[in-house]
């Protein structure tokens, strides 16, 4: 009972803590959706070479009906369960609650929800058959914005020439910025673990280089590094090479240095997407993260406790067949 009441004030904090939702949180709920699943995107296992046609064919098939279902409830402004589904629980994620069914602003983040699973199939057909080029998003609310660049801000500053890259640095505090806030915005622990990371990744490639610089051989030089980092390490910006481990010594758990590691992808695939670099470098590298079969062996019953288990009504005799928890003529089964 003390555990259902506990629940039930957990409910109402967080319903009284939700903001209303307007029709440009949708907006950007959309937009940030829409990231989340081409980020989510991973490459499918390698097809028999006889079967590629049959099989891209059939993705397309499938894709286009998808596509067809999703513009035509985009295009009534009729929504079913799933799509409705799908926005409650986007708008939840990020803190709003759920307008009233009928209300404008529930048809704008429906409408936006559909719009980002459609653009997400297109993504996903373009990727298995161009897994290094730049997407461009067909649907307008997924185009990246781009800025023009800003003049300098002190007199005599030289800008930087035209065709030149971003500097590393500037770009990891862009991508920082960009998810400080807003619906997009990193819970504290895992902006300060992308922060640890990027600073371990920058200091690994020097901080002279500008981003279209940037080429596989960076990556495989990133996830070297973070395969021999040290357990609970420290990271101090000036020696990354210090905080990993030499032969013989303990390392991170493999699952945790493909987290990591997939931090500085998420990096690479946002700079492309908002067209700082045109495709990303080193998509195909990854840490390895084997599946292990072993499993924690169990601590066998002892005698006494097989005889105690054997010993009861379920096993001895029960009363009867709905009273088996009580000793009995009954036969055990």
């Amino acid at each position: 009972m003390l555990n259902a009441t506990l629940a039930f004030h957990g409910l109402c904090d967080k319903l009284r803590r939700m903001k209303d939702l307007s029709i440009d949180d949708a907006r950007e709920i959309a937009q940030a959706f829409y990231h989340d699943l081409a980020q989510s995107y991973r490459s499918p296992a390698p097809i028999a070479e006889g079967e590629l046609d049959y099989d891209a064919g059939h993705q397309e098939v499938m894709a286009e009906e998808f596509i067809n279902g999703l513009e035509s409830q985009v295009q009534s402004r009729t929504f079913k369960s799933g799509i409705r589904t799908q926005a409650m629980t986007v708008a939840e994620e990020y803190g709003f609650q759920m307008p009233p069914p009928g209300t404008d602003e529930f048809r704008a983040l429906c409408e936006g929800i559909a719009r980002a699973q459609i653009e997400h199939a297109r993504f996903t057909l373009f990727r298995q058959s161009n897994i290094l080029g730049k997407y461009s998003p067909q649907d307008e609310l997924f185009v990246p914005v781009e800025l023009p660049a800003a003049p300098p801000s002190v007199p005599g500053l030289q800008s930087i020439a035209i065709g030149a890259g971003l500097p590393v640095k500037e770009a990891v505090d862009l991508y920082i910025n960009a998810y400080s806030s807003g619906p997009r915005a990193w819970k504290l622990r895992t902006r300060d673990e992308k922060i640890r990371i990027l600073q371990i990744a920058m200091k690994t490639w020097g901080e002279a280089i500008t981003v279209d610089q940037l080429t596989s051989a960076h990556v495989r030089d990133v996830r070297d590094v973070i395969e021999a980092l040290k357990p609970r390490a420290e990271a101090d910006p000036k020696y990354p090479k210090k905080l990993t481990a030499k032969e013989g010594e303990k390392r991170l758990n493999p699952k945790t240095s493909g987290k990591y590691f997939s931090y500085v992808k998420s990096f690479l695939i946002w700079l492309d997407a908002e067209g700082y670099i045109d495709g990303v470098p080193g998509a195909s590298v990854k840490i390895a993260t084997p599946k292990s079969s072993l499993k924690k062996p169990r601590r066998p019953f002892t005698q006494d406790e097989l005889n105690e288990i054997f010993a009861s009504p379920l096993y001895s005799g029960f009363s009867s067949r709905h009273r088996r928890y009580l000793p009995g003529n009954d036969p055990a089964p």
